[in-house]
């Protein structure tokens, strides 16, 4: 309580935090070792499901700007295994002020550990419109496979 003129009145203590400094983006996935000479890889993405007040146009278009990313991690998973094809579904939460926040394995079935870690990682960060109201959960599944096949 503070006195206020001839008044007693309550007062609140108000803390004041800096703002956190801005996310890293994480960093592209590695674009070393040897060349790879196969069929060219190939990265569809699936039926996207989103769950959340932000239209799936939206979040598919932001999704093509990673698209290069997820191709690097893939290609470094075929110099380590050559013939590499599966299914990759990364989740990811969107939110309210429209940045990917958390990615997850949604399920995925490509034999190569690092590089489903590697397209995991590689939507973090991810900016989109904000969502309408709250957050938003969505699963993006990619296909991956060389010369068309799969």
């Amino acid at each position: 309580k503070r006195v206020l003129g001839a008044e007693t009145v309550a007062a609140f203590h108000v803390s004041v935090q800096p703002l956190p400094p801005p996310r890293a983006a994480d960093p592209d996935p590695p674009d070393d070792g040897p060349a790879w000479t196969g069929p060219p890889p190939v990265v569809r993405t699936g039926a996207l499901a989103v769950s959340g007040r932000l239209a799936p146009e939206e979040v598919q278009k932001a999704l093509a700007t990673r698209e290069d990313r997820v191709r690097r991690c893939y290609l470094a998973g075929l110099r380590r295994h050559p013939g590499l094809q599966g299914r990759v579904a990364v989740r990811f939460v969107i939110g309210a002020d429209g940045v990917v926040e958390q990615t997850s394995n949604g399920g995925s079935d490509l034999p190569d550990r690092v590089a489903t870690e590697c397209i995991v990682r590689a939507l973090r960060g991810l900016e989109l419109p904000r969502p309408a109201e709250g957050i938003v959960a969505a699963t993006c599944p990619y296909l991956l496979s060389t010369g068309g096949r799969r």
